[in-house]
């Protein structure tokens, strides 16, 4: 049994907004808070704030239910021939138990997967890629008063760091990309986590109904540094994970 992700903190178990007036009392799309007490119309900004709520939420499912067009539709073919081509599959193994470990081993931090793994299964065009788009901030508490550069959130040095809700959200698309893209070489190669059903699942659900609370905060995503969880794999494989 592989091990357990654990990279991303849920929100809704281990998180609570930061303590400021907005937060300290989210309102989510269906509260009773939303009504007017002196008026039955809703005023501009709750309707603007709904409309962007309902459109984002679009969004999201339109591109999961893309991936998923591409994963299992374009990807169950070839699939099918690389896994004729290629029956057996070679573990790397983990990097190390410490980040002195993983770069002795040659092991490299991927900061959007949060873990470090050897580089045949590191995509470093792609992680700069979600990194740049999205211009994430760090911080190394909850409340976000200590801001870690993306320079040093890259060494992979922390225990866990605080980022933006939309980085959860960012982390699944990202995976998916990862698949479409090792489906385009010769040989299959990506890791545990990428590959493990428990989390391709996951990101299904958390994508298909995105928590708007922890979107719009500034920490809503904790992230817990990994040496050892990633295994790069080369070859056909399918992982389960206790996620």
């Amino acid at each position: 049994m592989e091990q357990s992700n654990g990279f991303l903190a849920d929100y809704d178990e281990q998180l609570t907004p930061p303590s400021s007036p907005r937060q300290d009392s989210p309102k989510l799309d269906g509260d009773d808070a939303f009504a007017s007490p002196t008026t039955d119309y809703e005023s501009f900004e709750e309707q603007y704030d709904r409309r962007s709520t309902q459109r984002w939420q679009y969004r999201a499912i339109g591109a999961g239910l893309a991936i998923l067009f591409l994963i299992f539709g374009t990807g169950s073919i070839i699939s099918t021939t690389y896994f004729s081509a290629y029956p057996a599959s070679t573990s790397m193994g983990a990097c190390g138990r410490t980040p002195e470990q993983a770069r002795q081993n040659g092991c490299i931090f991927d900061l959007m997967m949060s873990g470090w793994t050897h580089p045949p299964c590191y995509d470093q065009e792609l992680s700069d890629q979600f990194l740049r788009e999205n211009n994430f901030a760090f911080f190394r508490d909850r409340e976000g008063t200590q801001q870690v550069t993306e320079a040093e959130a890259r060494l992979g040095n922390y225990k866990f760091i605080y980022t933006n809700g939309t980085f959860h959200y960012q982390h699944c698309t990202y995976i998916w990309a990862k698949q479409v893209q090792a489906r385009r070489r010769s040989v299959y190669v990506l890791d545990s986590q990428s590959r493990s059903v428990e989390h391709v699942e996951h990101c299904f659900r958390r994508v298909g109904n995105p928590n708007i609370t922890q979107i719009q905060l500034q920490t809503g995503t904790k992230l817990h540094s990994s040496t050892w969880r990633l295994d790069c794999i080369i070859g056909e494989r399918e992982v389960h994970t206790e996620h």
